[in-house]
C-alpha cells in the first residue's frame, strides 16, 4: 500500500470520527437550547431540526468506521497473500524481508498448510512462525532460526535443513525425505547436517531415503548427522538419551562444565535416568560394530559387482548397501 493510500485511509478514518463526536457535541447542546431557552422561531428550529442532524451524523460516522475497517481488513488479506506468496520466492533476499515483515504484523503465527515450494529461505528468521502443515518441498532452510517453530504434519521433502536451530520446535508426525535429487546432489544424508534440534518434539517423524529399515524403528541414522539433541523427544517418543555423542551436545555439555566420564553427570544433561543413558552408550557401541561389518561386507559384495568401493560417496555406498546387503 502507498503512502499515499495510507493518509487517505487515515484521514477517513479520523473524518468518521469527528462526525460522531460532533453528534454527541450537538445531541445535549441542542437539547439544552430546545428545553431552557423560551420558545422561538430559532428554538423551534433546532428542536424540529437537531434529532435528524443527529442521527444523520451518527449513522453517517458510523457507516464510515464500518468500512473504513472493512477496507483495511480487504487490504491486509491482500498484502498478508501477497508477502506469504514472497516468502515462497526463490530470491532469498526478498524471502527474508517477507519473514520480516510478517512477523512485525504478527501474521507469522496464522500460515497452516501454506506452500512454500522450492522457496529459498537460508539465513530465514521463522522463529516461532506456524507452519503446520505447510509444504516445504526442495525448500533451502540452510542456517535458518526455526526455534519454536511448529512443523506439524509440514512436507519435508528434499529439504535442506542443514546448521538450522530448532530448539523447543514441534515436528510431530513430519516426514522428512531425502529421495533422487539430494542424492543426485550428493547430500542425501546431510539435509540434516549440524542442524540443532534442542527440547525439540519429533514424535512420528519420518525419515525416508538411505537407510531405510535399517535399524530405524527407534534409531535414525539420519540423525546422526544433527549438531545437537539434547532433551529432544525422538521419533518414538522417548527422550533422546545422547546415544549419538553428537559434537554439538557435547561442546554444550562440555561448556556447562559436565564431567563426560561421569554417567550421572551427563545423564542429567540429556535429562534421562544413567540406566537410559547407558543403554543409548551400549546401542551405539553395537552400532558401530554393525556398521562396521555391513561396510566390510558390502566392499566384497561391492567388487563381485564390479564396483569400486573406494571411489564411492556414502551416499552412493548407502544406497549400495540397501540394494545388494542382505542382513545376516
Amino acid at each position: 500500500m502507498k503512502n499515499d493510500e495510507r493518509t487517505n485511509i487515515f484521514a477517513i478514518d479520523r473524518l468518521g470520527t469527528w462526525l460522531i463526536v460532533l453528534s454527541f457535541v450537538i445531541a445535549p447542546i441542542a437539547f439544552w437550547v430546545t428545553v431552557s431557552l423560551p420558545e422561538n422561531i430559532w428554538v423551534k428550529l433546532v428542536k424540529d431540526f437537531y434529532p435528524n442532524v443527529v442521527t444523520d451524523l451518527l449513522s453517517i460516522g458510523l457507516g464510515i468506521k464500518v468500512l473504513d475497517k472493512l477496507y483495511q481488513k480487504r487490504n491486509n488479506e491482500s498484502e498478508k497473500r501477497n508477502l506469504v506468496s514472497q516468502l515462497g520466492s526463490s530470491f532469498n533476499l526478498f524471502a527474508l524481508d517477507a519473514a520480516r515483515i510478517l512477523r512485525h504484523k504478527e501474521w507469522h503465527n496464522n500460515l497452516e498448510s501454506t506452500s512454500f515450494y522450492r522457496a529459498n529461505l537460508k539465513n530465514a528468521e521463522l522463529y516461532d512462525f506456524n507452519l503446520k502443515k505447510a509444504n516445504l518441498t526442495y525448500a533451502n532452510l540452510k542456517n535458518a532460526n526455526l526455534n519454536g517453530t511448529i512443523l506439524d504434519g509440514a512436507d519435508i521433502t528434499e529439504t535442506i535443513l542443514e546448521k538450522a536451530q530448532f530448539c523447543r520446535a514441534s515436528l510431530k508426525n513430519v516426514i522428512i525425505r531425502s529421495g533422487e535429487e539430494t542424492l543426485r546432489s550428493g547430500v542425501e544424508i546431510f539435509i540434516l547436517k549440524d542442524a540443532e534440534f534442542i527440547e525439540t518434539d519429533l514424535t512420528g517423524a519420518t525419515f525416508l531415503g538411505i537407510f531405510d529399515g535399517i535399524m530405524t524403528e527407534s534409531y535414525h541414522p539420519h540423525l546422526m548427522a544433527a549438531s545437537r539433541l539434547q532433551r529432544s523427544t525422538m521419533p518414538n517418543g522417548r527422550r533422546y538419551n545422547g546415544c549419538y555423542n553428537l559434537r554439538g551436545d557435547l561442546e554444550t555439555a562440555i561448556a556447562y562444565r559436565y564431567d563426560l566420564s561421569n554417567p550421572f553427570a551427563i545423564a542429567e544433561f540429556y535429562d534421562v535416568s544413567v540406566d537410559e543413558y547407558m543403554q543409548g552408550q551400549l546401542w551405539k557401541i553395537a552400532y558401530d560394530k554393525y556398521w562396521q561389518s555391513r561396510a566390510a561386507k558390502g566392499r566384497e559384495l561391492c567388487i563381485e559387482q564390479g564396483w569400486d568401493w573406494d571411489n564411492m560417496s556414502e551416499n552412493e555406498r548407502g544406497k549400495f548397501l540397501d540394494i545388494w546387503y542382505k542382513e545376516p
